[in-house]
């Protein structure tokens, strides 16, 4: 019963229900810019921490999907816990914190429409006092968090010790907010920070990098392209694979060759992005179709221990085997072969 003298809807759900919305929807379309990132096509492969494009394309396709180990799910989640406490904490601790600032943006390319979305940890205002000069801007600083643990948390603040896709996101979310929601009459960004948040003792440690509209201009410019690049590539390989179902229907299963199969699954195949190595490519659901350009397991190259071994020693020169056991590097280096009936 609504009360008495109001004729008012009732709008009790939009603001009691929570109905939390999801940023990575994976919604042909909408690209969030963790999944895209910049290119670094000069950096080394080691230095190099993703994203990879190839790897979001599998993302968005409808494939069979790898289930996620529980310690991955584990992780993510832990991450998510220490997101969540310290920007209330930071909030608490100054008003002018404003945690989880989304982000949204229309791109209109001769014709082809995406959405960006992003959402910004922790960026915040600097506190005013009484000596602050009230005709210059107010400093903003901007704080991406990272859930690491002992193996990947950085040495120290210096750039050799930087990893420049970490700071990607950040000088992303730098560039869209001063240059499209924010004017800098009013507004001055300060820098960028990347905290670590080590997962296992709460040890918290930041990279702090001066922010440079010039040089964020690149990075923007280059997630843009990624996104539209992305962006076409799923569009192309949906409307093959719609065409190949309906292929199929139209034949019928008995009649469809394996001609006509693999003639569309190499068109399909065509539709993936570049391949970007970067640190984390032995870790990856989807490293054996990628090693093989294919996209669906069925096309995946499968190997013997014996024919690796041989790969192996054209490639480097070196034996596999050392005292009847097969060495460190042939270890790390059979890792990315699929071998029939395991894997390494």
């Amino acid at each position: 019963m609504p009360p008495p003298r109001t004729i008012l809807p009732n709008k009790y759900l939009d603001y009691f229900v929570i109905r939390p919305y999801e940023w990575h929807q994976n919604k042909i379309g909408y690209y969030h810019v963790s999944q895209i990132g910049s290119s670094h096509a000069n950096l080394d492969p080691k230095k190099h921490s993703g994203p990879c494009l190839r790897d979001t394309f599998f993302i968005f396709i409808p494939i069979d999907k790898k289930i996620q180990s529980l310690l991955t799910t584990g992780n993510f989640e832990v991450g998510n816990i220490f997101h969540g406490h310290v920007e209330d904490i930071k909030k608490t601790n100054n008003p002018f914190h404003f945690p989880e600032f989304p982000l949204q943006r229309l791109m209109d390319r001769n014709g082809q429409k995406l959405i960006i979305l992003g959402s910004i940890d922790l960026p915040r205002q600097k506190i005013l006092t009484f000596k602050d000069n009230a005709n210059k801007p107010i400093p903003i600083h901007i704080t991406d968090l990272k859930t690491a643990s002992e193996f990947t948390f950085p040495y120290d603040n210096s750039e050799d010790n930087q990893n420049p896709t970490h700071f990607d996101q950040v000088t992303i979310y730098g560039f869209w907010l001063m240059n499209y929601y924010l004017r800098r009459k009013y507004n001055r960004l300060v820098d960028l920070t990347v905290a670590y948040l080590n997962k296992h003792e709460a040890y918290t440690g930041e990279q702090v990098r001066k922010y440079n509209n010039e040089a964020a201009k690149v990075i923007f410019v280059d997630f843009i392209k990624r996104a539209f690049i992305l962006d076409k590539k799923i569009r192309q390989f949906m409307k093959i694979l719609k065409e190949y179902e309906n292929k199929l229907l139209k034949v019928g299963p008995d009649k469809f060759t394996d001609e006509m199969r693999e003639s569309y699954h190499i068109r399909l195949n065509n539709c993936l992005p570049d391949r970007e190595p970067h640190h984390w490519c032995k870790y990856c659901d989807n490293r054996f179709r990628c090693r093989d350009n294919v996209v669906y397991d069925c096309d995946v190259r499968k190997y013997s221990i014996e024919e690796i071994e041989v790969f192996y020693k054209n490639e480097t020169g070196k034996n596999a085997i050392w005292r009847g056991k097969h060495t460190k590097a042939f270890d790390s280096y059979s890792y990315g072969f699929k071998v029939e009936g395991d894997e390494l």
